[in-house]
């Protein structure tokens, strides 16, 4: 069986002549029979009517029956059944495949060359294997029809689209932004410092000197309370960690591979003009596969179902996930943005004020609440048939 898969090409090119041969000889060999079988019936047409059409309309009947069966049990069915039963139907055939494979290899050979001459001849390459290899967005139609089939289940369906659209997607789509970024001033004084790492709800921190700008680099909060424990002096400069730093616009999945190949749990995310804009976790390259994982610390969701359907969305939430919540079909890849929030500020065109409204796909979305100049809660329901953008 390997080696038959690994030889694809001259399998197939062997099945092709042995479908070639088989209705050639079908045709020769069962319509002559045939139309031997049905003439004596149609002697009982009228006079001369019967001696000139009698072989004709023989014919014609012959030609139709074996065509039909040619179809139905040389094509349909057998194509049928090595769909339903493909390991089955393998095993089966392989062998007498092989044969026959072996008898007429030579012609094989002699008509691939032939054909391969007549494509170049057209300034065509000749094809090859790869016309059983398939693009990203041929595999997620092929895993979406087999969920359909039941043949997976939903969350595998997602989870391999999540895997196929992380190659689309640059880092700073999943990033944690600044403004939630916790960090400690490395000129703060113990108590200032104790109190930042007990008032933060995250285990890593950005350490920096009067900013964060430039950070210095990476702690993690366990490591200064074993300070703390241990009775040492309180130094984040001694516990403090390299960071590693990626572009904004860094494919996710090569910051992945840095993941993976060091002991990184934390990457700072910078713009082209070296100043932060976020940092991302191992938790949020998680995400981008998983989707999005509940928060330990009690936190609100992003995404809160209202009991008449509508949706609560934070502002902040990832614009690629709130679209896939939405079932937003563009947008996403014309727009200069990261968030939700985002998304509304482009299709509004100004700093809005809460209450004000567009609508999007067939959804209406309202700013809910503003956060001084962010829009932080916004309230999304269907509302309109058309898929025609309008902001109010």
């Amino acid at each position: 069986m390997k080696r038959a898969v690994d030889n694809l090409d001259a399998n197939l090119a062997a099945t092709q002549l042995g479908i070639t041969i088989s209705s050639l000889a079908l045709g020769w060999v069962g319509e002559p029979a045939l139309a031997h079988l049905i003439e004596p019936l149609l002697s009982a047409l009228p006079g001369s009517l019967a001696t000139a059409s009698s072989h004709v309309i023989a014919v014609a009947i012959s030609f139709v029956i074996i065509t039909a069966l040619h179809i139905v049990l040389g094509e349909l069915a057998p194509k049928s059944l090595a769909l339903q039963r493909s390991e089955g139907t393998a095993l089966w055939v392989v062998r007498p495949l092989g044969l026959f494979l072996f008898l007429l290899r030579p012609a094989i050979i002699g008509l691939n060359g032939l054909g391969n001459l007549v494509l170049r001849l057209c300034g065509l390459r000749p094809g090859t294997g790869e016309g059983s290899l398939h693009s990203p967005e041929e595999l997620k139609l092929l895993v979406a029809a087999s969920q359909e089939a039941g043949l997976l289940h939903q969350t595998q369906q997602e989870l391999v689209e999540r895997v196929f659209n992380i190659g689309d997607r640059r880092i700073a789509d999943i990033m944690t932004p600044r403004r939630d970024v916790d960090w400690i001033d490395a000129d703060d004084s113990p108590d200032e410092i104790l109190r930042t790492i007990r008032d933060c709800r995250h285990e890593q921190l950005l350490v920096g000197r009067g900013d964060i700008d430039e950070p210095l680099g990476m702690i993690l909060k366990k490591d200064l309370l074993d300070q703390v424990l241990d009775g040492k002096a309180l130094d984040p400069m001694a516990v403090m960690r390299e960071p590693v730093i990626v572009h904004e616009g860094t494919p996710i999945f090569r910051v992945l591979d840095q993941f993976k190949r060091a002991p990184v749990r934390l990457a700072i995310v910078i713009d082209e003009y070296g100043s932060l804009e976020g940092i991302v976790t191992q938790t949020d390259l998680l995400e981008a596969i998983a989707g999005d994982l509940p928060d330990l610390d009690g936190e609100d969701p992003d995404v809160v179902v209202r009991e008449d359907g509508s949706l609560l969305i934070d502002g902040m939430m990832l614009a690629h996930d709130a679209f896939a919540r939405l079932g937003f079909k563009s947008g996403l890849a014309e727009g200069d943005f990261h968030t939700f929030a985002g998304f509304a500020l482009s299709q509004l065109g100004h700093l809005p004020e809460a209450g004000e409204h567009f609508d999007y796909e067939g959804w209406r979305v309202e700013i809910l609440d503003m956060d001084g100049r962010r829009i932080d809660k916004l309230l999304a329901r269907r509302e309109l048939p058309t898929s025609t953008p309008a902001a109010i």
